[in-house]
């Protein structure tokens, strides 16, 4: 019953029939409905598996990235300068973005995209 309620919940907030007031007891202003890639710079990760050496520079890719929103450095593959600057080229990963994974390998297995705040 819970699950039912809470989903009616959410149903009712996303299409505005449910509003909330701020603290001065104001409305918060209407929604407006954006694609992702107009608010941010939006990419895709690689697809394909670089060849791994047994150090140099490391690669982060989803089977690191556990279903908490933690990230796991314990298992980490490394790449060398130049397949590091190919990837680099296409998915630079920096300070404060967001990943956002639809595969998680980790103990306990997701089936649902994950978001990954760094």
């Amino acid at each position: 019953m819970l699950k039912e309620q809470k989903k009616g919940y959410i149903q009712r907030i996303f299409s505005q029939k449910l509003r909330f007031k701020n603290d001065c007891g104001d409305s918060f202003p209407n929604w407006e409905e954006k694609y992702l890639n107009e608010l941010s710079d939006v990419r895709d990760g690689t697809h394909d598996s670089p060849k791994y050496y047994p150090s140099e520079y490391p690669l982060i890719t989803s089977k690191n990235l556990n279903s908490n929103g933690t990230l796991n450095n314990n298992d980490l593959n490394y790449i060398n300068k130049e397949d590091f600057e190919k990837v680099n080229k296409r998915s630079l990963v920096e300070d404060n973005d967001i990943l956002f994974a639809w595969l998680v390998q980790s103990e306990t297995q997701s089936r649902f995209p994950i978001l990954f705040l760094l």
